[in-house]
Protein backbone atom coordinates (compact mmCIF):
# COMPACT_ATOMS: atom_id res chain seq x y z
CA UNK A 1 0.00 0.00 0.00
CA UNK A 2 1.72 3.30 -0.93
CA UNK A 3 0.34 6.81 -0.72
CA UNK A 4 0.40 8.13 -4.58
CA UNK A 5 -0.39 12.07 -6.41
CA UNK A 6 -0.42 12.42 -10.03
CA UNK A 7 -0.52 15.68 -11.53
CA UNK A 8 -0.98 16.65 -14.78
CA UNK A 9 0.71 19.69 -15.69
CA UNK A 10 -0.50 22.18 -18.31
CA UNK A 11 2.75 23.62 -20.43
CA UNK A 12 3.57 23.36 -23.89
CA UNK A 13 4.45 19.66 -23.07
CA UNK A 14 2.47 17.63 -20.44
CA UNK A 15 4.19 16.16 -17.88
CA UNK A 16 3.53 13.80 -15.47
CA UNK A 17 5.02 13.58 -11.93
CA UNK A 18 4.63 10.47 -9.48
CA UNK A 19 5.10 10.81 -5.49
CA UNK A 20 5.13 7.71 -4.11
CA UNK A 21 5.57 7.48 -0.37
CA UNK A 22 6.08 3.83 0.55
CA UNK A 23 8.12 4.46 3.87
CA UNK A 24 6.30 5.07 6.33
CA UNK A 25 3.26 3.24 5.14
CA UNK A 26 -0.23 5.37 5.98
CA UNK A 27 -0.86 4.00 9.95
CA UNK A 28 2.59 2.73 10.50
CA UNK A 29 3.35 2.66 14.09
CA UNK A 30 6.67 3.99 14.95
CA UNK A 31 8.99 3.47 18.13
CA UNK A 32 8.94 6.28 20.67
CA UNK A 33 12.67 8.07 20.05
CA UNK A 34 13.54 6.14 16.85
CA UNK A 35 14.27 8.16 13.55
CA UNK A 36 11.76 8.49 11.25
CA UNK A 37 13.34 7.53 7.13
CA UNK A 38 11.19 8.65 4.36
CA UNK A 39 11.84 6.87 1.25
CA UNK A 40 9.96 8.69 -1.97
CA UNK A 41 9.64 6.69 -4.91
CA UNK A 42 9.58 10.05 -7.81
CA UNK A 43 9.79 10.12 -11.17
CA UNK A 44 10.30 13.18 -13.49
CA UNK A 45 10.96 13.36 -17.41
CA UNK A 46 13.14 14.33 -19.58
CA UNK A 47 11.65 17.97 -19.86
CA UNK A 48 11.77 18.99 -15.84
CA UNK A 49 15.41 16.62 -15.02
CA UNK A 50 16.12 15.83 -11.99
CA UNK A 51 18.86 18.34 -11.48
CA UNK A 52 16.42 21.57 -11.61
CA UNK A 53 13.56 19.94 -9.38
CA UNK A 54 13.74 19.30 -5.87
CA UNK A 55 11.83 17.45 -3.27
CA UNK A 56 10.59 19.02 -0.44
CA UNK A 57 8.97 17.38 2.74
CA UNK A 58 6.60 18.95 5.43
CA UNK A 59 6.39 17.25 9.05
CA UNK A 60 2.68 18.12 10.30
CA UNK A 61 2.20 20.82 8.13
CA UNK A 62 6.00 22.58 8.91
CA UNK A 63 8.64 22.34 6.27
CA UNK A 64 11.24 19.97 6.97
CA UNK A 65 14.15 20.51 4.25
CA UNK A 66 14.29 19.57 0.58
CA UNK A 67 16.65 17.41 -1.98
CA UNK A 68 17.69 17.65 -5.88
CA UNK A 69 15.69 14.45 -6.92
CA UNK A 70 19.35 14.06 -8.82
CA UNK A 71 20.53 12.78 -5.07
CA UNK A 72 17.34 12.61 -3.23
CA UNK A 73 18.78 10.14 -0.53
CA UNK A 74 16.80 8.87 2.38
CA UNK A 75 15.76 11.85 4.60
CA UNK A 76 15.76 11.00 8.62
CA UNK A 77 13.03 12.76 11.30
CA UNK A 78 14.05 12.48 14.48
CA UNK A 79 12.13 13.90 17.96
CA UNK A 80 8.95 12.78 17.35
CA UNK A 81 6.50 13.17 20.28
CA UNK A 82 3.99 10.42 21.21
CA UNK A 83 0.97 10.82 18.77
CA UNK A 84 -0.22 10.98 15.36
CA UNK A 85 2.07 12.71 12.79
CA UNK A 86 1.65 13.24 8.91
CA UNK A 87 4.30 13.56 6.23
CA UNK A 88 3.38 15.53 3.05
CA UNK A 89 5.72 15.67 -0.30
CA UNK A 90 6.03 18.27 -2.76
CA UNK A 91 7.94 19.14 -5.58
CA UNK A 92 9.46 22.49 -6.97
CA UNK A 93 11.98 24.12 -9.31
CA UNK A 94 15.20 24.80 -7.60
CA UNK A 95 14.54 28.17 -7.83
CA UNK A 96 11.19 27.74 -5.29
CA UNK A 97 8.48 27.99 -7.88
CA UNK A 98 5.92 24.95 -6.75
CA UNK A 99 5.61 22.34 -9.69
CA UNK A 100 3.66 19.96 -7.98
CA UNK A 101 0.81 20.37 -5.23
CA UNK A 102 1.09 18.31 -1.54
CA UNK A 103 -0.20 14.83 -1.70
CA UNK A 104 -2.54 13.68 0.96
CA UNK A 105 0.02 13.46 3.60
CA UNK A 106 1.06 9.64 5.01
CA UNK A 107 0.12 9.55 9.13
CA UNK A 108 1.74 7.51 10.59
CA UNK A 109 1.35 6.89 15.30
CA UNK A 110 4.52 7.44 17.37
CA UNK A 111 3.56 5.17 20.54
CA UNK A 112 5.42 4.63 23.27
CA UNK A 113 7.36 1.24 24.07
CA UNK A 114 9.21 1.50 27.29
CA UNK A 115 6.83 -0.08 30.59
CA UNK A 116 4.80 2.14 32.67
CA UNK A 117 5.70 0.75 36.11
CA UNK A 118 2.96 -0.17 38.73
CA UNK A 119 4.34 2.99 41.04
CA UNK A 120 2.20 5.01 38.62
CA UNK A 121 -1.15 3.61 39.93
CA UNK A 122 -1.52 6.95 41.47
CA UNK A 123 -1.74 8.78 37.70
CA UNK A 124 -5.36 8.76 36.48
CA UNK A 125 -6.90 7.53 33.13
CA UNK A 126 -5.65 10.58 31.01
CA UNK A 127 -2.05 11.02 32.53
CA UNK A 128 -1.18 6.92 32.41
CA UNK A 129 -2.38 7.14 28.49
CA UNK A 130 0.05 9.82 28.54
CA UNK A 131 2.80 7.72 29.38
CA UNK A 132 1.64 4.65 27.52
CA UNK A 133 1.18 6.90 24.23
CA UNK A 134 -2.11 5.05 23.02
CA UNK A 135 -4.33 7.11 21.21
CA UNK A 136 -7.39 6.49 23.67
CA UNK A 137 -6.19 9.83 25.19
CA UNK A 138 -7.03 13.41 25.49
CA UNK A 139 -4.54 14.32 22.29
CA UNK A 140 -6.53 11.69 20.05
CA UNK A 141 -10.31 10.48 20.87
CA UNK A 142 -10.40 11.10 24.20
CA UNK A 143 -12.02 7.57 25.07
CA UNK A 144 -10.09 8.01 28.32
CA UNK A 145 -12.78 10.28 29.63
CA UNK A 146 -15.34 8.07 29.45
CA UNK A 147 -13.36 5.38 30.25
CA UNK A 148 -12.66 6.76 33.48
CA UNK A 149 -15.99 7.23 34.64
CA UNK A 150 -16.85 3.63 33.79
CA UNK A 151 -13.75 2.04 34.85
CA UNK A 152 -12.65 3.52 38.10
CA UNK A 153 -15.30 1.81 40.60
CA UNK A 154 -13.49 -1.49 39.06
CA UNK A 155 -9.86 -0.52 38.96
CA UNK A 156 -8.64 -3.00 41.98
CA UNK A 157 -10.81 -5.69 41.39
CA UNK A 158 -9.76 -9.11 39.52
CA UNK A 159 -10.93 -8.62 36.19
CA UNK A 160 -11.02 -10.24 33.15
CA UNK A 161 -10.06 -8.03 29.97
CA UNK A 162 -10.31 -9.07 26.83
CA UNK A 163 -8.98 -6.20 23.60
CA UNK A 164 -9.38 -6.31 20.23
CA UNK A 165 -6.67 -4.46 17.88
CA UNK A 166 -3.33 -3.86 20.24
CA UNK A 167 -1.47 -2.41 17.85
CA UNK A 168 1.93 -1.65 19.09
CA UNK A 169 0.46 -2.45 22.64
CA UNK A 170 0.64 1.00 24.17
CA UNK A 171 -3.30 0.07 25.27
CA UNK A 172 -2.20 -3.03 26.70
CA UNK A 173 0.32 -0.77 28.74
CA UNK A 174 -2.56 1.39 29.34
CA UNK A 175 -4.70 -1.74 30.80
CA UNK A 176 -1.76 -3.37 32.76
CA UNK A 177 -0.82 -0.18 34.39
CA UNK A 178 -4.26 0.75 35.45
CA UNK A 179 -5.85 -2.59 36.41
CA UNK A 180 -3.29 -3.85 38.82
CA UNK A 181 -5.46 -7.38 39.52
CA UNK A 182 -6.97 -8.08 36.33
CA UNK A 183 -5.80 -10.80 33.54
CA UNK A 184 -5.62 -9.11 30.20
CA UNK A 185 -6.15 -11.01 26.22
CA UNK A 186 -5.01 -8.87 23.59
CA UNK A 187 -5.50 -10.28 19.89
CA UNK A 188 -4.89 -8.25 16.89
CA UNK A 189 -4.64 -9.84 13.37
CA UNK A 190 -0.69 -9.64 12.85
CA UNK A 191 1.62 -9.20 16.52
CA UNK A 192 4.41 -8.24 14.57
CA UNK A 193 4.68 -4.53 15.93
CA UNK A 194 3.24 -5.55 19.35
CA UNK A 195 5.61 -4.54 21.87
CA UNK A 196 5.07 -6.53 25.79
CA UNK A 197 8.08 -5.32 27.21
CA UNK A 198 7.69 -5.03 31.06
CA UNK A 199 4.24 -6.22 30.97
CA UNK A 200 3.57 -9.51 33.56
CA UNK A 201 2.42 -13.13 32.81
CA UNK A 202 -1.27 -11.37 33.65
CA UNK A 203 -1.32 -10.50 29.57
CA UNK A 204 -1.65 -12.52 27.06
CA UNK A 205 -1.87 -12.12 23.30
CA UNK A 206 -2.90 -13.83 20.02
CA UNK A 207 -3.09 -13.42 16.60
CA UNK A 208 -6.65 -13.47 15.45
CA UNK A 209 -8.93 -12.50 12.57
CA UNK A 210 -11.96 -10.82 14.66
CA UNK A 211 -13.99 -11.06 11.38
CA UNK A 212 -13.46 -15.04 11.49
CA UNK A 213 -15.37 -16.70 14.16
CA UNK A 214 -13.59 -19.65 14.20
CA UNK A 215 -10.32 -17.81 14.84
CA UNK A 216 -12.44 -16.20 17.68
CA UNK A 217 -13.22 -19.50 18.49
CA UNK A 218 -9.91 -20.60 19.17
CA UNK A 219 -8.97 -18.28 21.55
CA UNK A 220 -11.93 -18.94 23.96
CA UNK A 221 -10.58 -22.65 23.32
CA UNK A 222 -7.28 -21.47 24.61
CA UNK A 223 -8.19 -18.73 27.22
CA UNK A 224 -11.76 -19.07 28.17
CA UNK A 225 -14.42 -16.52 27.85
CA UNK A 226 -16.21 -14.81 30.94
CA UNK A 227 -15.04 -11.82 30.36
CA UNK A 228 -15.95 -8.56 32.72
CA UNK A 229 -15.21 -6.18 29.50
CA UNK A 230 -14.17 -6.78 25.96
CA UNK A 231 -13.17 -3.91 23.70
CA UNK A 232 -13.45 -3.79 19.93
CA UNK A 233 -10.39 -1.18 18.62
CA UNK A 234 -9.51 -3.60 15.62
CA UNK A 235 -10.09 -3.29 12.18
CA UNK A 236 -13.44 -1.08 12.07
CA UNK A 237 -15.07 -2.90 8.96
CA UNK A 238 -18.53 -3.46 9.73
CA UNK A 239 -18.33 -6.88 9.41
CA UNK A 240 -15.18 -7.13 12.03
CA UNK A 241 -17.18 -5.53 14.58
CA UNK A 242 -20.47 -7.14 14.02
CA UNK A 243 -19.06 -10.54 13.96
CA UNK A 244 -17.16 -9.89 16.57
CA UNK A 245 -20.10 -8.44 18.89
CA UNK A 246 -22.08 -11.39 18.07
CA UNK A 247 -19.75 -13.96 18.99
CA UNK A 248 -18.11 -12.65 21.70
CA UNK A 249 -20.91 -10.96 24.04
CA UNK A 250 -22.33 -14.63 25.13
CA UNK A 251 -19.03 -15.04 26.55
CA UNK A 252 -19.40 -11.14 28.45
CA UNK A 253 -20.31 -11.89 31.80
CA UNK A 254 -23.81 -10.84 32.84
CA UNK A 255 -23.32 -7.19 34.14
CA UNK A 256 -20.35 -6.92 32.04
CA UNK A 257 -19.31 -4.41 29.27
CA UNK A 258 -18.61 -4.71 25.49
CA UNK A 259 -17.64 -1.48 24.03
CA UNK A 260 -17.05 -0.76 20.57
CA UNK A 261 -14.33 2.13 19.47
CA UNK A 262 -14.11 4.20 16.74
CA UNK A 263 -17.89 3.90 15.09
CA UNK A 264 -17.18 6.65 12.88
CA UNK A 265 -16.47 4.00 10.32
CA UNK A 266 -20.36 3.50 10.45
CA UNK A 267 -21.17 7.40 9.49
CA UNK A 268 -21.60 8.53 6.08
CA UNK A 269 -19.59 11.50 6.39
CA UNK A 270 -16.72 9.19 6.59
CA UNK A 271 -14.82 9.48 3.15
CA UNK A 272 -13.65 5.68 3.52
CA UNK A 273 -17.49 4.37 4.75
CA UNK A 274 -16.84 2.09 1.47
CA UNK A 275 -13.65 0.39 2.42
CA UNK A 276 -15.35 -0.30 5.94
CA UNK A 277 -18.94 -1.43 4.60
CA UNK A 278 -18.37 -2.76 1.32
CA UNK A 279 -21.03 -5.01 1.57
CA UNK A 280 -23.58 -2.60 1.98
CA UNK A 281 -24.88 -4.58 5.03
CA UNK A 282 -26.51 -2.15 7.89
CA UNK A 283 -23.85 -0.60 9.69
CA UNK A 284 -22.84 -1.31 13.38
CA UNK A 285 -24.29 2.02 14.51
CA UNK A 286 -27.28 1.07 12.52
CA UNK A 287 -27.21 -2.36 14.47
CA UNK A 288 -27.12 -0.34 18.01
CA UNK A 289 -30.14 1.88 17.04
CA UNK A 290 -31.83 -0.83 16.22
CA UNK A 291 -31.29 -2.24 19.58
CA UNK A 292 -32.20 1.13 21.26
CA UNK A 293 -35.50 1.97 18.95
CA UNK A 294 -36.62 -1.17 18.49
CA UNK A 295 -34.79 -3.92 20.87
CA UNK A 296 -34.36 -5.63 17.05
CA UNK A 297 -31.14 -6.00 14.87
CA UNK A 298 -31.96 -4.70 11.72
CA UNK A 299 -32.21 -7.94 8.95
CA UNK A 300 -29.40 -7.85 6.97
CA UNK A 301 -26.42 -7.78 9.39
CA UNK A 302 -23.25 -9.82 10.26
CA UNK A 303 -24.65 -11.64 13.63
CA UNK A 304 -26.13 -14.84 12.66
CA UNK A 305 -30.62 -15.44 13.64
CA UNK A 306 -29.51 -16.60 16.86
CA UNK A 307 -26.81 -14.04 18.06
CA UNK A 308 -29.00 -11.63 16.96
CA UNK A 309 -31.41 -12.63 18.83
CA UNK A 310 -29.31 -12.92 22.25
CA UNK A 311 -28.34 -9.51 21.60
CA UNK A 312 -31.91 -8.59 21.68
CA UNK A 313 -32.77 -10.42 24.75
CA UNK A 314 -29.12 -9.56 26.98
CA UNK A 315 -27.76 -6.23 26.08
CA UNK A 316 -29.04 -3.88 29.33
CA UNK A 317 -27.61 -0.47 28.24
CA UNK A 318 -26.28 1.03 25.41
CA UNK A 319 -24.42 4.74 25.66
CA UNK A 320 -23.02 6.17 22.36
CA UNK A 321 -20.57 8.85 22.72
CA UNK A 322 -19.30 11.22 20.55
CA UNK A 323 -16.72 14.18 20.70
CA UNK A 324 -16.72 16.56 18.00
CA UNK A 325 -12.85 17.13 16.69
CA UNK A 326 -12.68 21.01 16.64
CA UNK A 327 -11.42 20.77 13.00
CA UNK A 328 -13.51 20.06 10.40
CA UNK A 329 -11.00 20.22 7.54
CA UNK A 330 -12.24 16.88 6.49
CA UNK A 331 -14.96 14.49 6.57
CA UNK A 332 -13.42 12.16 8.00
CA UNK A 333 -12.34 14.62 10.62
CA UNK A 334 -16.21 16.04 10.95
CA UNK A 335 -17.22 12.63 11.82
CA UNK A 336 -15.70 12.77 14.65
CA UNK A 337 -14.46 10.22 17.41
CA UNK A 338 -17.58 7.64 18.20
CA UNK A 339 -17.88 4.94 20.57
CA UNK A 340 -20.43 2.35 22.18
CA UNK A 341 -20.50 1.05 25.78
CA UNK A 342 -22.88 -2.18 25.86
CA UNK A 343 -24.01 -3.52 29.18
CA UNK A 344 -25.02 -7.13 29.63
CA UNK A 345 -27.70 -7.69 31.91
CA UNK A 346 -26.91 -9.45 35.24
CA UNK A 347 -29.74 -12.06 34.60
Amino acid sequence: MTATLLLLLSSALAVDFHVDIVEPLPGMLVQHGSAIKLIADVSASAEFPPASVEMCIEVDRQPHGCLLLSHPGQPKISGLGIGRHSIGVSLRHVNGTALLAHPLPVTFFVERYEAVQLAQLGADMHELAILCGTDKGAGEHFFTKHYATYFAPLRLLPLRILEIGVRGGSSLQLWHAYFPNATIVGLDISLKNTNLHGLSNRVTVMECDQSDAGALQRVIDKVGGNFDIVIDDGGHTMQQQQVSLGFLLPHTKPGGMYIIEDLHTSKASFYERKLYNAGEVPSTLDVLFGLLNRDKVPAGSHLMPEQATYAEEHIDSINVHLRRSPEFASPRKAAGSLMAVMGKRLK
